[in-house]
């Protein structure tokens, strides 16, 4: 099984330069995107492991500073802090409901890390109408045994009915962040979806009329066929013939879409 990505005729410049563009997820067009529901199962725990930290460590006085104009330096605000340790407990206990639904991860999450997304279906019709220009596009094939595929980062979306519950003050974070990145709405299944995430420092930035573009390279090897849309311009056809004539990708096998005689469906024809 390959993974597919469905292309406006933006997907000649994949083949041309062998980048895939990295999407921030808050340009999506799902607003549940990254947006899981924030709820910390233990407040009172949580306010007493954050006050013990804040006392020990000089990181939050150095950043509040104006709110402690009175003390000196960092010893004098642990000094104040331990006679008033309850008090900023309980202040802290109350307040945890109202962080939790403050806590904005979508956005920023957003700032370092993008994902590209796959489907493990070529002919879907909704998908080619959506993502492909409505059908003048292509799909471009991707080989399931190239690197990027196999890494913690390649994740198989999880269709539910349910956000995912996020505890902000769980142990294992990078597993939590995991669960809600790949977990969506029932109402997206036929996308059949995988993802890629990525983080932005490593892609290569390209700023296009004060808009900034994400692009991280990709082996022509891992790029394995092309399937031209039913209403590909015949500019489109020549040029993805034209790319798969010369190195590096003369290997690519060259698909067109045709309609089912009978059925609601589409058929791959092989050109090349």
């Amino acid at each position: 099984m390959g993974y597919f990505k469905y292309c406006g005729e933006s997907g000649l410049l994949v083949l041309k330069n062998h980048q895939l563009k990295v999407t921030p997820p808050n340009e999506f067009n799902d607003p549940f995107e990254f947006s899981p529901v924030v709820c910390n199962p233990n407040p009172k725990e949580y306010a007493e492991k954050t006050v013990r930290k804040v006392i020990t460590e000089p990181t939050f006085f150095e950043a509040n500073r104006l709110a402690f104009s009175h003390l000196k330096n960092f010893q004098e605000f642990q000094t104040f802090a331990r006679a008033n340790i309850a008090l900023m407990v309980n202040m802290l206990e109350a307040d945890t409901p109202k962080l939790d639904k403050t806590l904005d991860i979508l956005n920023t999450l957003s700032e370092t890390s993008g994902v590209v997304c796959f489907s493990s279906d070529p002919l879907h019709p909704l998908m080619w109408a959506h993502y492909a220009e409505a059908h003048r596009g292509v799909v471009i094939e991707f080989d399931e045994t190239a690197d990027l595929f196999n890494s913690i980062a390649f994740l198989k979306v999880d269709y539910n009915a349910f956000r995912v519950g996020y505890n902000p003050d769980g142990t294992d974070q990078r597993q939590m962040v995991e669960l809600f990145v790949k977990r969506k709405s029932k109402h997206w299944e036929y996308e059949q979806e995988f993802r890629l995430l990525v983080e932005l420092s490593t892609t290569h930035k390209q700023v296009t009329g004060g808009k900034t573009m994400f692009l991280m390279d990709v082996e022509p090897a891992a790029i394995k066929s092309v399937t031209l849309g039913l209403r590909a311009t015949g500019a489109t056809r020549s040029e993805v013939l034209a790319l798969s004539d010369n190195t590096p990708l003369k290997h690519l096998q060259i698909f067109e879409i045709q309609l089912h005689d009978t059925e609601f469906s589409f058929q791959r024809k092989r050109i090349k």
